[in-house]
């Protein structure tokens, strides 16, 4: 059997990883970071990145979570080499798919000696949890099953009794679960001050060292469950062998997890993975990040208006630290990124997740748009999407050009280069720049004697200003050529230029501030303005 194992295992061509998330919830900040540090390890080593479905807890799937990982991936530009639906040359990827072979390892372990099968009922197990809890003990199984005799156990077997399979973890040196182990193991033994033998198991992560954990601290941990799924350890591991992973790259709550990792590897005989934990993630008070932080998920980030390279430069951070020269720059790319990207800079101590450092990498990533094509073009996909289901109910007001004029590429581009300084989030646009989209209905409607005093009420004034300036063909309709023609405007009519400005301003925007205004109505075009214009010298002369 073992043979076959390695047969069917291959010969590992580079390096291969993978992120296996459990489709019971959606992307949080902290698995994108987990894809993340994987994805880049991989591209780094010109390696392979797999996407893994470990949905093996059935009761707690949820609906929609496996396509919405993809979704999410996809976004962050994460993507993936193997996996379902993705060049499949090891799957199927998704482990209810694979039930069959989790069956064949378990029975190899029950074989070996290294796992035993366990008939405890819910309520004996329910007891003897609550009488360890009353005493003070640990509540980890108690071995009843582990040394059951082969003829209690056919008997059991012959009645139909249902059963789970565990593992056996060895507890001394002499314990039949040692007996079959191969050399290339991290476990040892030891002596305690007591001179007691303690058995250990050491894990050699690549981030924090040798790790021991002591035998005796380590559950017997349920591999196959009586409905025949197997749950995490053993799933987890078989995976990994069968695909030919070479590093795993994830957070450090599963390092305790590992210890029993090393025992299942050496039970079958297999050389394990480089394991690498990553830092923990912690809030700015220092408590460990909650995955049920709504904010924290990466759906709600994107509809935030946060870019995918903006976010990916952020959370790369959390547990790594980027070259002296590097600290605060902006990667235009996540091949960039990975060219940098190094395990031995992996931090050990917990990374602050800080929600203000974000809008902060968000707001660099705008500013310095023009070096960097990928922003544009995130950007410009974001727009495409928010800007209409935003403005939904001013539809009707979009004026003097269709949606999807407003929304093709050309004046996205234009929108974002006039309005990138001042933003945070592309969720601003939606908001503060809905003008550039929908005609102004507000504040115009409102008594003409509650305008701005600096804008003009003298409609024949106006009239003037709208036929010279925003309506003649006599110049160009650019920035630079409005703001000659306004001044020149204002000079002949002896008005200070604030007067012109506040006016153009507020009959074409509906706003009293904003970016210059020159600017926008050059983004807007002669048309737009001019019709706008007109609509609010209708409501003055109408006073």
């Amino acid at each position: 059997m073992r043979h076959t194992a390695t047969l069917l295992r291959g010969v590992v061509d580079g390096v291969r990883v993978r992120f296996a998330p459990s489709p019971t919830g959606f992307l949080h900040l902290g698995g994108l970071r987990t894809a993340l540090f994987n994805y880049l390890f991989a591209v780094k080593h010109n390696g392979t990145f797999i996407l893994r479905l470990e949905d093996t807890d059935q009761s707690r799937l949820v609906t929609g979570a496996a396509e919405a990982l993809q979704r999410d991936l996809a976004w962050a530009g994460l993507h993936i080499h193997e996996g379902p639906g993705h060049n499949e040359k090891c799957g199927p990827y998704v482990q209810s798919e694979r039930q069959h072979m989790y069956k064949q390892y378990a029975e190899e372990l029950l074989q070996s000696g290294h796992a035993y099968r366990c008939f405890c009922s819910t309520e004996r197990l329910d007891a003897v949890r609550k009488l360890a809890n009353k005493v003070g003990r640990s509540t980890a199984y108690d071995g009843h099953c582990r040394y059951l005799s082969a003829q209690a156990e056919a008997e059991l077997l012959e009645k139909g009794r249902p059963y789970v399979v565990r593992l056996k973890v060895p507890r001394a040196q002499h314990d039949d679960a040692n007996s079959h182990a191969t050399t290339h193991t991290h476990t040892y033994a030891s002596s305690s001050e007591f001179g007691e033998e303690v058995l250990q198991t050491v894990v050699e992560d690549a981030n924090y060292g040798a790790v021991a954990f002591d035998n005796a601290g380590i559950d017997d941990q349920v591999l196959l469950k009586s409905d025949g799924f197997p749950t995490y350890h053993l799933a987890n591991v078989v995976d990994d062998h069968m695909m030919n992973i070479t590093h795993v790259l994830r957070g450090e709550e599963w390092l305790i997890s590992t210890a029993k990792h090393e025992l299942l590897y050496r039970a079958f005989g297999w050389t394990p993975p480089t394991f690498v934990h990553l830092p923990l993630l912690i809030n700015p008070d220092g408590r460990k990040l909650s995955k049920r932080m709504n904010s924290l998920f990466v759906d709600h980030i994107r509809k935030e208006g946060v870019l995918p390279l903006a976010l990916c430069n952020y959370v790369a951070r959390l547990g790594w630290t980027p070259p002296a020269d590097k600290e605060n720059h902006v990667y235009p790319s996540l091949d960039d990124l990975a060219r940098d990207f190094d395990l031995s800079s992996l931090n050990k101590q917990p990374a602050v997740v800080d929600p203000a450092r974000m809008t902060f990498v968000n707001r660099r990533c705008l500013r310095e748009a023009s070096t960097i094509p990928l922003v544009v073009e995130q950007t410009r996909t974001y727009l495409q999407h928010h800007v209409v289901p935003a403005l939904t109910p001013n539809i009707p007001h979009f004026d003097s050009a269709a949606p999807e004029q407003l929304l093709a590429p050309p004046y996205l581009d234009s929108v974002f280069a006039l309005a990138r300084e001042s933003l945070d989030s592309l969720a601003d646009v939606p908001v503060a720049l809905a003008y550039l989209f929908v005609a102004p209905q507000q504040p115009l409607d409102v008594a003409v004697d509650a305008w701005d005093a600096d804008v003009l009420r003298d409609a024949e004034l106006a009239t003037m200003l709208g036929d010279e300036v925003v309506s003649s063909s006599a110049h160009d309709f650019t920035a630079d050529a409005l703001k000659t023609a306004a001044k020149a405007w204002t000079k002949q009519h002896k008005l200070k230029m604030k007067s012109a400005l506040k006016t153009l301003r507020f009959f074409i925007t509906g706003q009293t501030a904003g970016p210059p205004v020159f600017a926008i109505m050059e983004t807007l075009g002669r048309e737009r303005c001019a019709s706008r214009f007109n609509a609010a010298l209708t409501r003055l002369r109408s006073r």
